[in-house]
């Protein structure tokens, strides 16, 4: 594989980024896909920035996924939301697929597409990216994701396509408990942070989980968000 590949991908997520809020953190995508994967999963954010109306802001997402052949995967959502002082509340469908382009033992890469409806306005999301994965010396692994983001729809607030990016560095050595380095952001806002990666079987399933948390880097950032997710394959 041409060796140029890595430095170009990066160099796509830390280009010219226009802005992103950290309570936007969700997760780094792998471009991985194994036929006949089932997999459900819950995975959440947590705002905590005193100076933020929405401080306390808590998104959780709930999905089915399955792998249809190893080149592609569809999973839907049921997006929720729950503001300080209120009850969850269902905001968000959505649907997401992945086409893997290439997969081997030491890199891959695929691409996203999501659709997003939101449930009381008439706002449809639109986003796509790569996904890209190398394993690198002493049991590094490097992910890196990059996605355009475009609004439609009568109550669209922004005409304007936004990027953003989204970078993981895990040392796995040891699968069932594994530390990683992740980012976030785009143009003049950028968050970074420690995250625990792990796995362990229950009932004969495999059950994959991640928390962490991501600290604002720029002026314009929240101050700390912290991320969570737990999956089951089947």
């Amino acid at each position: 594989m041409n060796q140029r590949l890595p430095r170009l991908l990066a160099l796509a997520l830390c280009a010219g980024l226009p802005a992103l809020t950290l309570a936007d953190v969700d997760k780094v995508y792998s471009p991985r896909i194994q036929a006949g994967d089932l997999e459900l999963e819950t995975r959440g954010t947590y705002l905590d920035d005193g100076d933020q109306p929405e401080d306390g802001r808590w998104l959780q997402k709930f999905s089915l996924g399955y792998a249809f052949t190893d080149r592609f995967a569809l999973e839907a959502y049921l997006n929720t939301e729950k503001l300080p002082g209120e009850d969850f509340e269902l905001e968000a469908y959505e649907l997401e697929g992945r086409f893997n382009l290439f997969q081997n033992r030491h890199y891959a890469l695929a691409l996203l597409g999501e659709v997003e409806k939101e449930r009381e306005d008439d706002v449809w999301e639109y986003k796509i990216g790569p996904l890209y994965e190398q394993r690198l010396p002493a049991d590094f692994r490097l992910r890196l994701n990059a996605f355009a983001e475009k609004q439609d729809g009568a109550d669209a607030e922004e005409d304007e396509i936004e990027y953003s990016a989204a970078a993981q560095l895990a040392w796995l050595e040891d699968d069932d408990l594994a530390p990683a380095l992740e980012y976030y952001g785009e143009s003049g806002n950028h968050g970074a942070g420690p995250v625990l990666l792990g796995e362990f079987k229950l009932g004969g399933h495999e059950l994959e989980w991640e928390a962490g948390a991501i600290f604002g880097l720029s002026d314009g950032a929240d101050d700390v968000v912290y991320r969570w997710s737990l999956e089951a394959e089947f």
